[in-house]
């Protein structure tokens, strides 16, 4: 996106972040500034295309974020799949799994359940109704707006999905679609017409969205859907949003893991305990504790230790970078 950016970067005018300022032998390195303290308002537009990708937003959403033309939110996202496509792979491969199986995981395992329309206390989150599909958008800008029973979902919302992953989560791990699979089944018709929509996905092209081709093969192959129940079958637009929650699930799910791993890291050091500082509140990623102005700094060492690498000794390879500050309000550290 800016490659004036990455020329600054490559000729050592500029850190990524305190991370990389760590592990640069440049000398001055004290007087080379951040990415985020020169380039504030490029970072922002980034951070907006990023979290715009997992969370699924569309082109108009972006425009509106970034202040664009669609075409030039278009324009953009094509080129970061283009610099990563990788990601793109990882997302279809996301979503045929979830299909395949009712459920997508965080990086530590935890399940968020995809196609359970009934809950163990016998109450439907959605409403489960004989669609045509007529009302779907035919070039795929779906807005994500889906009524629902208890809140209503627009995937241009940046919070939307997140929470909602685990309030559904446990409390449906033993109603899931792998020990219900005739739930799954008949929001797709069958299980043979289940079947064969896994085979017809992963023989398309991984530009074609899945719920577009939801649609698609619904339309080639109206014969199959003749004697299925349609009162519980998906239209492409529920679909639309199921896939959006198979990848972001995964991406927001696994940084809850994270940051409660590095917070039971901190709060399970007894050096911390022994310097009289306590972990009192979490925001986010962010963690706050509080303790001895004597043993600020020393703590601030420990807490940066615990949580650049969460996984204390069984994997050194995968470091996070990790802003800290010793304040009097946790308003001065903004």
């Amino acid at each position: 996106m800016y490659p004036y950016i990455e020329q600054d970067i490559k000729n050592g005018k500029l850190f990524l972040d305190n991370l990389h300022q760590k592990q640069s032998a440049t000398k001055g390195i004290n007087d080379i500034p951040l990415l985020k303290q020169r380039y504030a308002k490029e970072r922002h537009y980034a951070k907006v295309i990023n979290f715009s990708i997992a969370y699924g937003k569309t082109a108009q959403g972006l425009a509106e974020d970034c202040q664009v033309s669609i075409n030039e939110a278009r324009a953009l996202m094509d080129a970061w799949y283009e610099c990563r496509p990788e990601v793109r792979k990882w997302q279809r491969n996301s979503m045929v799994k979830a299909i395949e199986t009712g459920q997508c995981y965080t990086m530590l395992g935890r399940p968020r359940s995809l196609f359970d329309f009934a809950y163990a206390g016998g109450v439907g989150r959605y409403r489960y109704h004989n669609d045509n599909d007529d009302d779907d958008d035919d070039d795929g800008s779906d807005d994500g707006n889906y009524d629902s029973d208890d809140d209503n979902y627009d995937s241009d919302d940046d919070n939307s999905d997140g929470n909602d992953s685990y309030r559904n989560s446990n409390r449906n791990s033993h109603n899931n679609s792998d020990n219900h699979p005739e739930q799954l089944f008949k929001q797709f018709g069958n299980k043979i017409i289940h079947t064969k929509f896994v085979k017809f996905i992963k023989n398309e092209t991984l530009q074609k969205d899945v719920a577009l081709l939801w649609k698609k093969f619904r339309r080639d192959n109206i014969r199959d859907f003749a004697n299925v129940n349609h009162n519980f079958l998906l239209s492409s637009r529920q679909l639309s949003q199921k896939m959006r929650q198979a990848i972001n699930t995964p991406i927001q799910g696994s940084a809850a893991d994270i940051v409660v791993k590095a917070m039971l890291n901190v709060w399970n050091d007894k050096e911390i305990l022994n310097c009289g500082y306590q972990l009192i509140l979490q925001i986010h990623d962010e963690i706050i504790l509080e303790g001895p102005q004597e043993h600020a700094e020393h703590v601030k060492a420990i807490v940066i230790k615990n949580m650049e690498n969460i996984w204390l000794g069984m994997d050194d390879s995968i470091r996070f970078s990790v802003d800290a500050k010793v304040v009097d309000y946790w308003s001065e550290f903004k």
